[in-house]
């Protein structure tokens, strides 16, 4: 929220839409919110076309496949 300028109105939708979309799951065991498969694949096609059109992306703590995780 706080890196991305946003207000805890504006996080708590785009929360909302990411989860209703299946880029986000609740983990009930650890109660907290994680990234998808789904977003994980998202990542990875992102990641491709920037490469193919030489953009470059941020990523601060990549995981195993080299995208980050982010937890809310």
């Amino acid at each position: 929220m706080f890196k991305a300028y946003a207000s805890h109105a504006q996080a708590k939708s785009y929360l909302g839409e990411l989860i209703e979309n299946g880029f986000v799951v609740y983990d009930e065991l650890d109660r907290k919110h994680r990234t998808s498969a789904k977003e994980l694949e998202y990542l990875q096609a992102v990641e491709s076309i920037s490469e193919m059109f030489c953009t470059n992306t941020k990523r601060s703590t990549p995981n195993q496949y080299g995208l980050e995780v982010h937890q809310f």
